[in-house]
């Protein structure tokens, strides 16, 4: 027998406008429930991404009661958000010549490369070692990166030197992380070794690397970048749902069918 779990939707935040108000139509987002299959056994309250019917990713957190591994779940998917895209970059690494030189996140990228990518981690729920980890910890990587970026203005060689090693580590692992998430393929000339392709990126080009890995996250024609934030974005922009902690093997990203 076929089993299916639905529960409400009640911890969306969005703002509080009613059926007539002059902005309405504009704010609230178009509210349909599809069907996701849960990729294995799983506890109440985790989160998995699953991509919607329009091939954007939202987060699916896990019913009371938990799941099993192919169990059908029924939840809300709100068209009108859109996060990360699946299966490619947003935007090409060169395509930051596109982007306007006076936000945020270009100011960031090219006047304090190491701290626009400490924001990027804290984004993904990352520590200062590249590692996913909770949402609260995650917040001390901007912190790390920003001592890191005021070190290497101040103390000069060899100093420079071993933060700027680290500095590839860190975003060459931050990377890989991002193409693994969202299922991105390397490039053909580095099939065999992706991680290669990540590490040639940060190293030649870290302001375009940081740049693409910014704009792949949140779109920012909806989502407008922000200079002094943890993650690089404006306060009221929604966040990335951090990995399953302790999960016992790596979750795939499910596609959601309309109920």
């Amino acid at each position: 027998t076929k089993k299916m779990a639905r529960y409400d939707d009640s911890n969306l935040k969005l703002e509080e406008l009613h059926d007539g108000d002059e902005d309405y139509d504009r704010v609230s987002p178009k509210l349909t429930y599809v069907e996701v299959r849960a990729p294995i056994d799983l506890e109440e309250g985790y989160t998995f991404d699953a991509q919607g019917p329009d091939g954007s990713i939202f987060p699916v957190t896990v019913p009371p009661g938990g799941v099993t591994a192919g169990q059908s779940i029924s939840v809300p998917f709100h068209s009108g958000v859109q996060l990360a895209p699946v299966g490619k970059w947003r935007n090409g690494l060169c395509a930051c010549c596109c982007a306007t030189c006076c936000t945020p996140m270009c100011c960031m990228a090219f006047w304090c490369c190491a701290g626009h990518l400490g924001q990027i981690m804290t984004r993904l729920n990352l520590n200062w070692a590249a590692n996913p980890t909770t949402k609260i910890k995650a917040f001390s990587t901007y912190t790390i990166l920003f001592i890191v970026s005021a070190i290497c203005y101040i103390m000069g060689q060899p100093i420079t030197l071993i933060i700027w090693i680290y500095l590839i580590y860190v975003g060459t692992k931050t990377r890989f992380y991002m193409r693994q998430k969202y299922q991105i393929p390397p490039p053909r000339c580095c099939n065999r070794c992706g991680a290669l392709s990540d590490c040639c990126a940060v190293s030649l080009c870290s302001c375009c690397s940081t740049i693409q890995m910014a704009r792949h996250t949140h779109d920012e024609k909806m989502y407008p970048s922000a200079c002094c934030t943890p993650t690089g974005l404006r306060l009221d922009a929604p966040e990335l749902p951090p990995d399953v902690l302790g999960a016992p093997v790596s979750i795939p990203i499910v596609v959601a069918q309309v109920v």
